[in-house]
């Protein structure tokens, strides 16, 4: 019975070594827009000898990498791996144009025979912009007060600046998501 019992734990012991970790990630926000930064951390990431770690942004039919790695950098134990933040526009990115990430995106992570992905998410250029006048009518020559209001499609106030022309031009800056006087 000693000798099954040493037996048994040698191949259990030999099982436990062949199990390797389990690649996970970080699940983006639903949605970001364009300018945002995007995180990303990985946890499980076991070196081989052969390929590369990659980090793919995969937007539609496009497919941006965002980090690549040789693969023999990790050692045999599960590693972690944090991407710094990722701003979502072209200059960061290094693509031609804004457009090849909008609409529905995962983030794809590969090494060796193991890949994992992140839920879908949407990168959006889309804002709300809302302007309120201080009252419905006015006489002539009387100065009009005008309040405007800019929100990202994730929820997030603007900063930037508001231009207006017509019967008057003027530039005012914008402020977590309202036009600063």
């Amino acid at each position: 019975m000693g000798k099954n019992l040493v037996i048994f734990c040698l191949v259990f012991c030999a099982f436990l070594s062949t199990v390797s970790a389990e690649i996970s990630i970080n699940e983006p926000l639903p949605v970001y827009n364009l300018g945002d930064k995007l995180y990303i951390t990985i946890s499980g990431v076991v070196g081989t000898d052969v390929g590369n770690f990659n980090i793919n942004l995969i937007c539609e039919n496009n497919t941006i990498n965002l980090a690549k790695i040789p693969a023999r950098a990790f050692s045999s134990e599960g590693n972690s791996y944090a991407l710094p933040y990722k701003i979502l526009d072209e200059d960061d990115l290094e693509i031609a144009n804004v457009s090849e990430i909008l609409g529905t995106c995962q983030v794809v992570v590969s090494i060796g025979e193991s890949s994992v992905s992140t839920k879908s998410f949407i990168i959006t250029d889309e804002v709300s912009v809302t302007a309120n006048l201080d009252k419905s009518h006015y006489d002539p020559g009387e100065g009009i007060t005008l309040k405007v209001n800019a929100t990202k499609a994730n929820g997030d106030l603007i900063n930037g600046y508001a231009e207006v022309s017509g019967a008057t031009i003027f530039s005012k800056a914008v402020s977590d998501g309202a036009m600063v006087n």
